[in-house]
């Protein structure tokens, strides 16, 4: 019997398809054979006799969102929450965003892994001087010793991640470097990866060395500890012993002036125990510079005789005021319910989880305590989405957005006004300076400080959720974790609002009752709006204190702490007893584990 080549026609060009497809994806992940030309490494000295060479991996092309082309070959496969486009049988990618109109691939990372044994071979390196005699005929190092780390991570098809590694080959030397002398050292034999001839001149004077080590952020010139340290862990060769009592000096950076004198100290031994688990973190014997009385601002150096020298510091009256500034500026970048962009900010990002935008908060039944993601963590439903899941209704909660993100996910849960909580203790213990500062907020042209508009940024999202009886909602919540590459403004999971519960009331009456305590030095009408908001929250957890908590019975004392902390809120607020002695009562049942029976 004949076969109709026109009928046949369709499969076979879906076979060559995907023939084709899958030889182009083996031949890129697999069967690449040209020469990859490596980055020239970064030289440095570890000792006079130890020259660290640190090769750096291929940069990872991260995937990036395209518009979807269909084609008539394309299938769809449902795996967990997302949706994968099937073509010529290898999955292209995921779909994304609410229209499924996006498609979302892979990264590409095409950099073969180093041959470690070729790494390791003291016979592939030479090093060769034209003016040190010793080194006039090239030299192999005694032995190479590397350090390997992760790096990145590289995602290059479903269920295949490449992670990309960093090594730093320690090269032993038969005779120690002399200062001022160029050096060549030739890396041979690396299979795939080609390096060209590295050159350099030992100037342990000026030279960066990532033996010596100092915090990037500085210091204060007041402050009464200013240390460096010394320290190098070759990886496979064990800790590097420095001779104690090596001089060091502080550079200004921009006369060369040296400005302070010491010596190293021993400040921990390898194998000293550093916590109570028994562990040692460093593996290698770690030598103090300390220049303590150096009180003079400036941009310095940290030099050691015979190594080099330190990544460059600063001592300044803002050195911990910077670092404070770009801390408290994750703030602001992590917020929910606002576009991202000038003047604020040079980062642009699409206004997520609003419901101007067309985004819809349903209420679910469930309380945050009740769920994997509050107090239940060993609930009879496991996983931290199911019971909120099952308690999902039709019911449209108005209003619900703003909030923080967090942990690369879209949810907003009560346990972040522990961060509202934080800003504003900062600002009560420290008024005039936090007075003083901007953050270059959206509001920083009203009357209040900018850390409290940041600490209101948190606390209004749950105001917002606060219901007519003075519950409070634990929050906002997706389905699941977000689809494989959707992003915040895409959100297609279906999105829940908790249900009201005497935890997540008790946790924000203490916040909003601390805040309605600070706004009334700034703005009196304002606080009387949290003053109020506060009350009828710990009037709504006090009715439901005894009723609807499913928590496990280990998360009782937690629910009384923060039971406590809310009375002693309310008590400062308003110096009303009864807050008082509600508070001793509290604080009484969290010490000894919450005898009360809860149902």
């Amino acid at each position: 019997m004949g076969i109709s080549l026109r009928k046949s026609l369709p499969f076979f060009m879906t076979l060559l398809v995907g023939i084709t497809s899958f030889l182009s994806v083996l031949w890129f992940n697999y069967f690449d054979t040209g020469i990859e030309h490596q980055a020239l490494p970064m030289a440095y000295v570890a000792s006079p006799r130890v020259i660290a060479l640190q090769l750096e991996p291929h940069t990872v092309n991260y995937a990036q969102q395209h518009a979807y082309n269909p084609s008539w070959l394309d299938g769809q496969q449902a795996m967990g929450q997302d949706t994968w486009v099937v073509r010529g049988w290898q999955k292209l990618g995921t779909l994304v965003s609410p229209a499924q109109s996006l498609l979302y691939r892979f990264d590409r990372y095409t950099n073969p892994p180093a041959h470690i044994a070729s790494l390791d071979r003291s016979s592939n390196y030479r090093i060769q001087s034209d003016h040190d005699l010793n080194y006039h005929h090239p030299q192999h190092p005694k032995a190479v010793h590397r350090k390997s780390q992760p790096v990145d991570t590289a995602e290059v098809r479903p269920g295949k991640r490449l992670w990309p590694l960093q090594h730093t080959l320690y090269l032993e030397l038969p005779e120690p470097l002399i200062s001022g002398q160029t050096y060549q050292i030739q890396v041979l034999g690396l299979a795939k990866r080609s390096i060209a001839p590295i050159s350099f001149e030992y100037q342990p004077d000026s030279h960066t060395s990532e033996a010596i080590h100092v915090s990037h952020i500085g210091f204060r010139p007041d402050d009464p500890i200013k240390v460096g340290f010394l320290s190098t862990w070759m990886g496979t060769g064990g800790k590097l012993d420095y001779p104690e009592g090596l001089p060091f000096r502080v550079v200004h950076e921009a006369s060369n002036q040296t400005i302070f004198r010491g010596k190293t100290t021993l400040r921990k031994h390898s194998d000293e125990i550093e916590d109570p688990r028994g562990r040692t973190y460093t593996l290698t014997n770690v030598y103090q510079l300390d220049f303590s009385p150096l009180k003079q601002p400036g941009q310095y150096h940290l030099c050691v005789e015979g190594i080099g020298c330190s990544m460059p510091f600063p001592i300044a009256d803002t050195a911990w005021q910077d670092a404070f500034y770009i801390a408290a500026r994750g703030f602001y970048h992590q917020r929910s319910g606002i576009a991202l962009g000038p003047p604020y900010t040079e980062v642009k990002r699409p206004r997520p989880f609003h419901p101007d935008d067309g985004m819809k908060v349903y209420q679910s039944t469930t309380p945050l305590m009740d769920t994997g993601n509050g107090l239940n963590a060993q609930g009879s439903d496991s996983g931290n989405f199911v019971n909120l899941v099952k308690g999902k209704t039709d019911e449209i909660v108005p209003n619900a957005w703003g909030g923080y993100f967090d942990a690369g996910d879209w949810d907003r849960r009560i346990q972040h006004l522990k961060v509202a909580g934080s800003l504003l203790e900062l600002l009560e213990l420290f008024p005039s300076q936090f007075e003083a500062l901007s953050l270059n907020l959206p509001e920083s042209d009203n009357n209040l400080p900018d850390i409290l508009d940041e600490a209101l940024w948190g606390i209004d999202f749950f105001k917002r959720l606060q219901t007519p009886d003075g519950g409070i909602r634990g929050g906002i919540e997706s389905a699941a974790h977000p689809k494989r590459g959707e992003a915040s403004w895409q959100e297609s999971l279906p999105v829940m609002a908790y249900a009201p519960g005497p935890w997540s009331s008790y946790i924000y009456a203490g916040v909003a009752a601390r805040v309605a305590r600070i706004l009334e030095r700034y703005d009196a009408a304002k606080a009387i709006a949290y003053r109020q908001s506060a009350l009828a929250a710990m009037a709504f957890a006090e009715r439901a204190h005894q009723t609807g908590i499913q928590a496990q019975a280990s998360a009782l004392a937690v629910i009384e702490a923060d039971r406590a902390l809310a009375a002693l809120e309310l008590y400062q607020l308003t110096t009303d007893s009864p807050w008082h002695q509600l508070f001793l009562k509290a604080k009484a049942a969290a010490a000894s584990g919450s005898p009360v029976v809860f149902i």
